[in-house]
């Protein structure tokens, strides 16, 4: 649609009840509960500060944009 813009879209929770919700985090509880974390850690691979390499290499990186 927009050339150079990724829309990726990134939830806390897919819906459900609790039972649900578990099942999909693995049954870790600790893994519900991160999700500023999870976000971070795509936010590093986007701009490259991880030690995973993306392919094709960019100097531009995507802005970013948050809605809660």
């Amino acid at each position: 649609m927009f050339p150079g813009r990724i829309e990726a879209g990134v939830g806390r929770s897919p819906g459900g009840n609790e039972t649900i919700r578990s099942l999909l985090a693995n049954g870790k509880e600790n893994e519900m509960g991160i999700f500023r974390q999870k976000v971070q850690q795509l936010h590093n691979y986007v701009k490259g500060n991880t030690k995973i390499r993306r392919l094709p290499e960019r100097k531009n990186h995507p802005d970013y944009m948050y809605l809660d």
